[in-house]
């Protein structure tokens, strides 16, 4: 099945997308978000010795997993819609008008 794709409109959307960007809907600890997560990240061993317990409550972990969670979704959704692109085939306006 083709697919016509008009890149103006593409992105137009893209930019409005960019305007209203996801935000995740619970508040996150700083310390876990600025501290931990770029560590993570950069995969970079994170030894339990290092962190500092009394920085966040009990549920913040599990709070900063779902975040990550969430984000990794918005990666793959970007991703998917990469690769969806980069698979079109370019055919010019020519062609497609007698198509």
């Amino acid at each position: 099945m083709r697919a016509n794709l008009d890149l103006h409109i593409l992105r137009q959307q893209l930019r409005q997308a960019e305007e209203r960007e996801p935000q995740f809907d619970e508040e996150l600890n700083p310390y876990l978000l600025h501290t931990v997560l770029p560590r993570l990240e950069q995969e970079d061993d994170v030894k339990l010795d290092e962190i500092d317990l009394s920085a966040f409550d009990a549920e913040d972990p599990y709070t900063f997993l779902e975040y990550i969670d969430w984000k990794e979704e918005l990666r793959e959704d970007a991703r998917r819609m990469a690769d969806r692109l980069c698979s079109q085939e370019p055919v010019s306006a020519k062609e497609r008008i007698f198509l």
